[in-house]
């Protein structure tokens, strides 16, 4: 028993046991304290644009997103909601988060995450009556497809023109 102590007290796995994701994050402390959509979108589009690539490039999709920030007054707000379907496309994770957003109060905000969760790995696509799923589905996998060609934001939203320096590749805790 002291044996495998001493392994897992120096952050080797011990057990074998499979674990599965439950959430994507991705958080962003802001240089300078931001407020209002105007100012805050540009951060935001790219934080999503990061969440969604990595989303779609380890397989899931999500029907539930999360939004939380840290106020300069220290103060914590966030909220949280499922969609009525499976997304991936950060567009539409874009969208439910404004939705969230626009619920939060106007304060300067000093930390912003976003996270997605309820995750599904899914293969097949449930086609919808009015919306050519698989077409967009195609572009979207073309998109991430020259992005990890060519590099990171090659093809991105004109949101996020000015925000280069913004939001550096770090490396997480659980993504060693």
């Amino acid at each position: 028993m002291g044996y495998l102590w001493y392994f897992r007290l120096r952050g080797y796995e011990v057990e074998n046991y499979p674990s599965d994701r439950k959430t994507f994050n991705h958080q962003y402390a802001l240089p300078k304290p931001l407020k209002g959509v105007e100012e805050i979108a540009p951060v935001l589009t790219k934080l999503i644009e990061k969440l969604g690539f990595r989303l779609r490039n380890s397989g899931y999709r999500t029907q539930g997103v999360h939004l939380s920030m840290v106020f300069r007054d220290n103060t914590y707000w966030h909220m949280g909601h499922k969609t009525a379907r499976v997304i991936s496309d950060s567009r539409d994770i874009y969208k439910q988060t404004l939705i969230l957003f626009m619920r939060s109060p106007p304060k300067e905000i000093k930390i912003i995450s976003v996270s997605c969760f309820n995750l599904k790995k899914i293969h097949n696509l449930q086609l919808e009556i009015f919306e050519d799923i698989k077409k967009e589905e195609n572009l979207i996998k073309m998109l991430d497809k020259i992005n990890n060609r060519w590099g990171k934001f090659v093809i991105s939203p004109a949101a996020m023109i000015g925000t280069g320096d913004l939001l550096p590749d770090r490396i997480g805790f659980g993504n060693v």
